[in-house]
């Protein structure tokens, strides 16, 4: 899924630019419950400072995320 809003720590919030959710997840996420992805893509930009992508990428894994992918674009 793109840009899904996925609750991490402390009721912050990420949306990572693309998403796995298995058909569970999707149910739970539609009730409002904490549900996380295990599979996320980050798209890299140009903009993107590698101290945030590291935050994002620590984040993703302390909350359960599995595995986590970047893309750089040329």
């Amino acid at each position: 899924m793109p840009e899904l809003r996925m609750q991490t720590v402390d009721k912050r919030a990420c949306v990572p630019d693309i998403s796995y959710w298995t058909l569970q997840q999707i149910r739970e996420h539609a009730a409002n419950r904490r549900t996380i992805s295990p599979f996320i893509v980050e798209i890299i930009s140009e903009k993107d400072t590698a101290y945030e992508v590291d935050s994002k990428i620590d984040e993703y894994f302390s909350v359960g995320v599995r595995l986590v992918w970047h893309i750089f674009p040329e």
